[in-house]
């Protein structure tokens, strides 16, 4: 019979309806993320957002170069999944 892990779950930086960041296990969740200025061009948000990312890593004690999956669902993509 298989020993299921227990896996333990933290969360950081909560917000009104969800967590920024939830770490289970030896995975970090990052909620969706856009640019704080989106008067800014593409290459600008694209800076800001990976900024805003770095920042939640090291908050949960890693960093992009730690084997990151980004995944990005549009609200398009979202509803064509139902």
């Amino acid at each position: 019979m298989p020993i299921k892990e227990i896996l333990m779950e933290q969360r950081l930086h909560a917000g009104a309806r969800l967590f920024q960041t939830v770490i289970r296990g030896n995975a970090v969740y990052l909620a969706g993320h856009v640019a704080d200025d989106p008067s800014q061009d593409v290459p600008g948000q694209t800076r800001q957002i990976l900024a805003a990312i770095d920042r939640l890593l090291t908050d949960a004690g890693t960093y992009r170069t730690m084997s990151c999956r980004p995944r990005s669902i549009s609200p398009a993509t979202a509803r064509s999944r139902r």
